[in-house]
């Protein structure tokens, strides 16, 4: 009867290692101290020769796991960190007999979570740390516990808005900190006029703001580094740097932030070798800035908190109405209904006429314009790139000519933004003085190139330079094709490049007389005595994203202004 009990139970224990073997799709035997591992269960698709993994390396099997894009791209951070081979020795040595890591893991078309855990084995000593490695899928009622707990632990330490770090992350790194001859170095930055931007153009403008300010700092610093500790207050913590390293990086984003006319935030720094806590650096570094904050005010009064919204408003109207003295016509837009107020004109000096549209209003004008300077003052007055363009600066500018020969020089002005988008803006019109009508006379050609390479005529599907003299291709502006396309074609070979847009968007049977016509010599030919050189071929439905083949028209231009240029664009043909 015993030796039957014993043959049931080596039985059942057989059974119970068969079901586990079953629940793990990856077991490895793994030595800490050596960076080896043994596979025992392995998914086929993660075979060393297929992975291309090293065979006696568990850190690199871990770094290329990750790298293959087996691990789910929120969750790669949390998986490199997690399976660190120094994280894990001093983990196990410190007596600790089983480890785990809940990560989700990616298939080819799916994500799953998964668990990961490693045990102590019988060979295991602090000298030879040897482990079993499992792997097993998280039953499916599990995982939205954890996609909800993941969700949770992030926005414990991550500010929703920004992305960055926030101050219960700082306030933890304060905690975990111990003084152990480290350098310490924090750089305090307070943004400027988060205030005047959430009470002139409402909060979401605030909220663009303090995430646009984000993104500038996890350019010049690490993630991990970086600290929203407050509405407008930033905190960029580093260690391991001398006083010299640390100041000369604090001076040079300084230097970035006063870069801009108005700079976009008070910063000031501090150091400290060794200090007993990080909150004593961060509020030397907090004082510095308080000065450079001073600073500021006194150079942009405007910007000092407290002025409130309907000041800003009761001198704009004051500034407006001084103005319509000055110009021969005033008008207000409002952008989102399409209408206008004439404030000033000039056969009217005071009437205030409302008219229905203001899309008719510009046709009124465009009649009374020269031809080559109504696409310009069409595009430069549109209702979609008055919405663009003065939401990014607060004004703009163009003269143009009319039928009778006077010149005329039209500005836009931001009046009003709702919510992060322009809503109202104001026009002057006023007559150049005759002294500018000389100056544009004569620079005529040049000012009809800068329309061309800015990109203002809607016409042209794309525009592009050629540098003659390095032989390069650079796409400015680009309508038609797609983001991809444009980047692939950026700076590159001139020949290289027109041979690759032949292949790729030229109808097969003008291949040839395209390549011909398009060569560098043949423009510089073309060009050496007229302003404007142009062809026809047939290009293909991709290139202006229409249905079936079509007619383009490759236009290019002798730049006036630097004769190493020429300016080459393209539009579709009806």
């Amino acid at each position: 009867m015993e030796y039957r009990g014993n043959l049931e139970s080596n039985c059942n224990m057989e059974k119970a290692v068969s079901s586990m073997w079953r629940s793990y799709y990856k077991v490895l035997k793994v030595n800490l101290t050596r960076d080896s591992y043994e596979i025992v269960k392995v998914l086929e698709e993660e075979t060393v020769s297929d992975m291309g993994y090293a065979p006696n390396s568990i850190s690199l099997w871990f770094s290329k796991f990750a790298d293959a894009g087996r691990v789910y791209e929120a969750d790669v951070e949390i998986f490199r960190k997690g399976v660190a081979l120094d994280n894990l020795q001093k983990y196990f040595k410190q007596g600790n007999e089983r480890y785990w890591l809940r990560y989700r893991r990616r298939t080819l078309d799916s994500v799953r979570w998964v668990f990961l855990e490693m045990i102590c084995s019988d060979e295991y000593t602090d000298e030879e740390q040897v482990v079993w490695l499992y792997v097993r899928d998280i039953h499916d009622s599990y995982t939205q516990d954890l996609e909800d707990l993941r969700e949770l632990e992030l926005n414990c330490k991550l500010d929703t808005l920004t992305g960055l770090n926030n101050f219960f992350s700082y306030q933890q790194l304060c905690r975990k900190y111990s003084r152990k001859n480290v350098y310490v170095g924090v750089i305090f930055a307070d943004l400027n006029g988060l205030k005047i931007t959430n009470d002139r153009f409402g909060h979401s403008a605030g909220n663009e703001l303090l995430r646009e300010f984000s993104r500038s700092l996890l350019y010049q610093f690490s993630s991990e580094n970086v600290y929203r500790i407050s509405g407008d207050e930033f905190l960029v913590v580093l260690f391991g740097l001398n006083e010299a390293t640390f100041n000369a990086i604090a001076e040079q984003y300084v230097l970035t932030v006063k870069a801009d006319r108005i700079p976009k935030a008070a910063v000031g720094y501090a150091w400290s070798d060794s200090p007993l806590y990080i909150e004593d650096v961060t509020k030397r570094a907090e004082t510095n800035m308080y000065i450079e904050k001073d600073a500021f005010y006194e150079e942009h009064p405007e910007y000092k908190r407290g002025i409130a919204a309907e000041m800003y408003r009761r001198e704009t109207e004051a500034i407006i109405m001084n103005l319509a003295k000055s110009y021969d016509v005033m008008a207000t837009v409002d952008l989102e209904n399409d209408t206008y107020w004439i404030l000033k004109t000039f056969e009217t000096n005071s009437q205030i006429v409302k008219r229905p549209s203001y899309s008719e209003f510009r046709k009124l004008i465009l009649e009374r314009v020269k031809p080559e300077f109504r696409e310009i003052l069409l595009h430069a007055g549109s209702i979609e790139n008055l919405k663009k363009s003065l939401k990014e600066i607060p004004s703009l500018t163009c003269e143009y000519q009319l039928l009778d020969g006077t010149w005329l020089r039209i500005s836009f002005r931001l009046l009003e933004m709702r919510d992060g988008n322009v809503v109202k803006a104001i026009f002057f019109i006023e007559r150049v003085d005759s002294d500018y009508v000389e100056k544009l006379r004569m620079n005529a050609m040049l000012n009809f190139e800068h329309s061309i390479i800015e990109g203002i005529s809607a016409a042209y599907s794309m525009i592009s330079i050629i540098d003659v003299t390095k032989k390069i291709f650079m796409l400015y502006k680009n309508y038609a094709l797609s983001e991809d396309v444009a980047s692939a074609i950026n700076a590159l070979n001139f020949d290289n490049a027109r041979r690759w847009f032949c292949q790729t968007y030229v109808v097969e049977d003008d291949q040839k007389a395209f390549l011909q016509a398009t060569q560098l010599e043949v423009l510089q030919k073309e060009l050496s005595d007229k302003n404007e050189y142009s062809v026809q071929f047939g290009t293909v439905p991709e290139f202006h994203h229409t249905q079936n083949v079509g007619k383009s028209e490759f236009i290019f231009y002798r730049l006036h202004s630097d004769a190493e240029k020429i300016v080459f664009v393209t539009r579709r043909l009806a």
